[in-house]
């Protein structure tokens, strides 16, 4: 019913905008491409190649202003969001060489302001205390990573237990959030190292010597693979529910279901979401109805137009991701066969909720394997304020 829905939302969007659009530039186009082609010829024509000249100007302001008003949009959300969990953070927008980026980036300083710890019910759960069970000073910093679709704000609830130690950065991965959207390779693996080399960059911007990597979903497959070629930057990697580490499982799918599949590999894993323009809340909410007690806030939607707007933007992250992605959300590179590889001077601790989608199975298939590596696993926990 929901899928049903879902679509007659993005027929009526096709149809009603792009379609329309399209047959206009079109139009506009053919025009202006018999002025170009006969140029001089008459005075009709040059006002033509003028005319197209105007609309081509005002198409691209108007999707300058729509851009801007969606970040104006998702930085009010972003900031409600934290306001509502107790946490008094700063921002700012950390500059990368690769091709002139900036990754967004959420600081929480326990020296510089307090914080109140969201009053919710439900527990922090085993992040925390993986991080403030450990023996260290607040000498390293603890930087967070989101998972796909998300943004730093996801964190919100987890950064004021975790402040107590420790210096917080969460970060929007680079074509995610208000991070810059650059275009990466169309290579799964070449994307994934641009990604990677991206947060190294940041890392030595920001002065980082060594940190607590903590990466989430497809942050977790991320994050492991920065700990793979930057081990001497890790005091500690953190996986909490690492998309991308089990191998693709054998199916033998019906040709219908292998057709429908097929259909949905050619586009965007979000797209329906960007083209359903305002109603793009609502559909978050009627996919996660659960988000909006994990994320308590003045407005319980708060939630639920964050993750809209994050995704709302140019997907050049969503397009990268689906480029590492093979069909049915298996990845193309699983981790599994990779993280031997993994310096064993790097501790590693695996959390998995209890009612996730992602299995535990590769964690503790990579715990028998490892014996001499420092991982610890933890699985069973009901409750997460982690976007998953």
């Amino acid at each position: 019913m929901a899928a049903q829905g879902t679509r007659k939302v993005a027929a009526y969007f096709m149809r009603g905008v792009a379609v329309t659009s399209a047959a206009s530039v079109a139009a506009i186009m053919t025009k202006m491409d018999l002025a170009r082609d006969h140029p001089g010829e008459n005075d009709a024509n040059a006002e033509l190649h003028h005319q197209g000249l105007q609309f081509k100007e005002t198409a691209a302001a108007k999707c300058r202003s729509l851009w801007r008003s969606s970040l104006d949009k998702l930085a009010e959300v972003e900031a409600r969001l934290f306001a509502s969990a107790g946490v008094q953070t700063r921002s700012s927008f950390v500059p990368i060489s690769f091709q002139n980026s900036q990754i967004y980036t959420v600081t929480l300083d326990p020296t510089e302001a307090p914080t109140t710890p969201s009053t919710s019910t439900a527990p922090l759960g085993q992040l925390t205390g993986t991080l403030a069970s450990t023996d260290s000073t607040a000498e390293h910093p603890v930087v967070l990573v989101h998972g796909f679709g998300a943004g730093s704000a996801i964190w919100c609830a987890n950064m004021a237990a975790i402040t107590t130690r420790h210096i917080v950065h969460a970060i929007d991965l680079l074509g995610f959030g208000r991070s810059s959207r650059p275009k990466f390779s169309a290579k799964p693996e070449e994307a994934e190292q641009q990604m990677v080399d991206a947060i190294e960059e940041w890392r030595k911007q920001m002065g980082i010597q060594k940190m607590y990597l903590v990466g989430h979903s497809f942050g977790g497959y991320l994050s492991t693979s920065y700990a793979l070629k930057y081990p001497e930057r890790i005091e500690h990697l953190v996986l909490v529910d690492p998309w991308g580490y089990a191998e693709a499982e054998e199916r033998q799918l019906s040709r219908r279901l292998t057709l429908i599949v097929g259909i949905i590999s050619l586009f965007n894993p979000l797209t329906t979401l960007r083209v359903s323009g305002p109603f793009g809340p609502k559909l978050v909410k009627k996919a996660r109805p659960d988000l909006g007690v994990r994320y308590p806030s003045e407005n319980p939607d708060d939630i639920y137009e964050y993750i809209y707007r994050c995704n709302s933007q140019s997907p050049t992250g969503e397009t990268a991701f689906k480029s590492m992605m093979a069909k049915l959300g298996w990845a193309k590179n699983p981790m599994l066969h990779r993280f031997p590889d993994m310096h064993e001077a790097v501790p590693v601790t695996f959390i998995h909720g209890g009612q996730s989608w992602i299995s535990a199975d590769p964690a503790y298939a990579l715990k028998d394997q490892l014996p001499n590596n420092k991982i610890n696993i933890h699985v069973g926990l009901k409750f997460s304020y982690i976007y998953s």
